[in-house]
């Protein structure tokens, strides 16, 4: 049998013709006579394989026989035998490429997406989310704390407020200080 690929609108069809070897599930033919186990690590060969192929990007292979799809979170780049967790710090969109996660979002191990950082918390390395610190503020998307300013208050760390007037703020501040009677505040 001779063999030959077509693609027809992305479908795969292997034709035989008399006096080529059909190369098996797992195994390729070289010559038409000649059929090879296919035994590298991370290969797949499918049914009528004239060649060692890596097993394709956003699959794993852990026996050339046998192909499967990385599951949502995984990442499984070409030559896999098996699923890895997309890294805490990276996304995978898709199984087939890990992404790096942008400053202000978060990212955690076997992220599909990446998210904002939450209010009241900072992402100084994308992977994980920190509580803010007391008299901090951390808004929505925030890479960093940062220490409530002298003239505002921080009542919770996802956000800063105006000091009010009969009142001082010095940074850092929970709450107002309330000027004393008899007393001018600036």
């Amino acid at each position: 049998m001779i063999l030959l690929k077509i693609t027809l609108n992305s479908l795969y069809i292997p034709l035989r013709f008399p006096g080529m070897a059909s190369a098996q599930l797992g195994h390729y033919c070289l010559e038409p006579s000649k059929k090879f186990p296919c035994s590298s690590v991370g290969s797949y060969c499918p049914e009528g394989s004239t060649s060692v192929m890596p097993c394709p990007a956003g699959s794993f292979c852990p026996y050339p026989s046998q192909i499967f799809t990385c599951s949502g979170g995984k990442f499984c780049p070409p030559g896999s035998t098996k699923e890895q967790a997309c890294s805490a710090g990276k996304f995978c969109a898709t199984p087939s490429i890990e992404l790096r996660c942008e400053f202000g979002n978060l990212c955690v191990e076997n992220s599909t997406a990446a998210v904002p950082c939450p209010a009241g918390f900072h992402c100084p390395d994308a992977a994980e989310a920190i509580v803010c610190s007391e008299g901090s503020h951390c808004p929505l998307s925030n890479g960093f704390e940062m220490r409530c300013k002298s003239g505002f208050f921080c009542p919770t760390t996802d956000r800063e407020v105006v000091c009010p007037i009969s009142a001082f703020c010095q940074g850092g501040v929970t709450e107002p200080s309330w000027c004393l009677r008899g007393h001018y505040c600036k």
